[in-house]
């Protein structure tokens, strides 16, 4: 397919090229010869082209080292990380802020992870060591390598951001951690996991443009949805990442569209969420009722706090929305777990991992 596709567009290229090779084959230089030396050139341009004006109307050449300090110029730019700040100075701060916070922690995941497969190799006998580049593959690929210590296996390059604080179903259910509802949502298991779920936090940014506050919120519910939705209904036991709320973010865009009168964009929008859900469902690994579950509720967040067409406010202002949620008993339990679950992190580092019940 990628062969016919490229040579379709030679062809097309090269037709497309030919009217204009013909006639510049067909200006042609004049010279007066006297005494056997040109006496004076003159370009002889074809009819129907504009004739330049002036003397010196020819196009300036760049020299060399302007054409390598360019390149250096645009070598130093590292191509996603270059455009967050333009996020920024386009006041698209949430999504700035959840890009540079969802790669701190994955960085943060990848030095954790090496630390603990120090202190386990500190352990074992020189045979049985893992080589330090286990730390990184892990970290790239997201393959954690296990060890038997105590006779117990353990993962051996696994941070504690992801013991702490990933969803985990048993550790939801039996010892009340559901911090992890939430706390999954910015944790990812591999570049390449990360960089989907960022590039489509970059792609989604623009519709937080006056509505940042609906945008952060529809992230979060969403989010928290979908974790639920898979521990629910998925066979699954373990999940991290985004995509729960990138889901919410794709029905945030849906509604949108919608509101705006933008068919087309809306129809294309629906066959992207639709695409995105087949494609779970025939991969193996992926929390499919994450995606599903983060849909939902994200259209439901975006119907109650966008604005609705011929009207200046939403249906229900987000903060009202969280409010109203707050009220519920869940809700503040949550809240008051989500608290001690990052102190209790931060000062005791893999006690939640291990079990430790929150009260």
């Amino acid at each position: 397919m990628i062969s016919t596709c490229a040579h379709a567009w030679c062809v097309t290229g090269f037709g497309c090229l030919l009217p204009q090779l013909t006639i510049l084959s067909s200006a042609t230089f004049q010279c007066d010869i006297t005494g056997g030396r040109p006496r004076s050139a003159q370009l002889l341009v074809p009819r129907g082209l504009p004739r330049p004006h002036g003397r010196h109307h020819q196009p300036r050449i760049p020299c060399p080292a302007e054409d390598s300090q360019r390149s250096r110029g645009r070598s130093r730019k590292i191509p996603f990380v270059s455009e967050v700040p333009k996020l920024w100075d386009r006041n698209l701060h949430v999504s700035a802020v959840l890009i540079v916070l969802i790669a701190a922690l994955w960085c943060l995941q990848g030095l954790l992870g090496l630390r603990r497969l120090d202190y386990f190799n500190s352990m074992l006998s020189r045979s049985q060591q893992l080589p330090a580049s286990s730390a990184l593959e892990s970290w790239l690929f997201g393959n954690h390598p296990h060890v038997t210590v105590w006779g117990r296996r353990v993962a051996a390059t696994m941070s504690s951001l992801e013991l702490d604080f990933e969803m985990d179903k048993r550790l939801v259910t039996n010892c009340g951690q559901v911090h992890r509802l939430l706390t999954a949502c910015f944790l990812h298991n591999g570049i390449f996991h990360l960089l989907f779920n960022l590039g489509y936090l970059h792609s989604m940014s623009p519709f937080e443009a006056g509505s940042s506050g609906a945008y952060l919120c529809t992230f979060i519910l969403a989010g928290i949805g979908g974790n639920w939705a898979f521990m629910r209904f998925s066979d699954g036991c373990r999940a991290l990442g985004a995509s729960g709320g990138v889901s919410g973010l794709i029905g945030f865009e849906l509604v949108s569209r919608l509101r705006g009168r933008q068919v087309r964009a809306s129809l294309s929008v629906a066959r992207s969420a639709l695409g995105l859900l087949v494609v779970g469902a025939l991969l193996p690994g992926v929390a499919n009722w994450a995606h599903a579950g983060g849909l939902v509720i994200g259209i439901v967040v975006a119907m109650l706090t966008t604005r609705r067409s011929g009207y200046r406010a939403p249906l229900v202002p987000w903060p009202v929305l969280l409010g109203l949620l707050l009220f519920k008993r869940d809700a503040r339990r949550f809240m008051t777990t989500l608290g001690k679950a990052l102190v209790i992190g931060i000062q005791q580092p893999y006690a939640l991992g291990d079990g430790l019940v929150i009260t």
